[in-house]
C-alpha cells in the first residue's frame, strides 16, 4: 500500500511539473499607428498628422515602468488610403518580440512623439496609438482634451 501511495505521489508530481500556466515567457506585441492625416506625402510612407509626421521605418522603442529598453522596431505602412478631401486615413504597424510579462506599464515611444504608456493586457491585445489632423485636434481643444 506505501509503494503504490508513493508511486501515486511520484504520477501527480510528473503531472503537475508539465502543468505551467499557460502564459508564454515572453510577448510578441504589434503596435499599430493609426488617425486621419492631414495629408499623406512620400509616396503614401508618410502621413502629416496634428502631432507630427509618422514615416515608413520610424522607430519604435518600448519600455517597462523603470525605463528599461525592452525592444526597439520599425513602422511599417499598412494602409493609406483617401478620407475624402487632402485628408488620408494612414495606418503603420511595428512588431515586438521577446517582451518580457509583468511589467506594471509598457512605455512606447514613437520617433519624434510622447510616449505613450500601457498596460499589460493593451500590449497583449495590441497596443493602438491614434494621432489626430488639425481639425480634429481643434475640436478637442475646444472641448477640453
Amino acid at each position: 500500500m506505501k509503494k503504490t501511495f508513493m508511486g501515486v505521489l511520484a504520477v501527480a508530481g510528473l503531472m503537475l511539473t508539465g502543468c505551467g500556466s499557460g502564459e508564454p515567457d515572453t510577448l510578441s506585441p504589434t503596435v499599430t499607428v493609426s488617425g486621419i492625416a492631414n495629408k499623406a506625402t512620400e509616396g503614401s510612407k508618410a502621413c502629416k498628422f496634428y502631432e507630427g509626421t509618422v514615416r515608413d521605418g520610424a522607430e519604435v522603442i518600448m519600455r517597462g515602468a523603470d525605463d528599461r529598453i525592452f525592444g526597439k522596431a520599425s513602422l511599417a505602412v499598412v494602409d493609406v488610403h483617401s478620407a475624402g478631401g487632402n485628408k488620408s486615413m494612414c495606418v503603420f504597424e511595428a512588431k515586438f518580440d521577446d517582451i518580457p510579462p509583468g511589467e506594471a506599464a509598457y512605455q512606447v515611444q514613437v520617433s519624434g512623439f510622447d510616449q505613450v504608456i500601457f498596460t499589460e493586457d493593451e500590449i497583449r491585445d495590441g497596443a493602438n496609438i491614434t494621432y489626430r489632423d488639425d481639425l480634429s485636434a481643434a475640436f478637442d481643444k475646444l472641448g477640453g482634451k
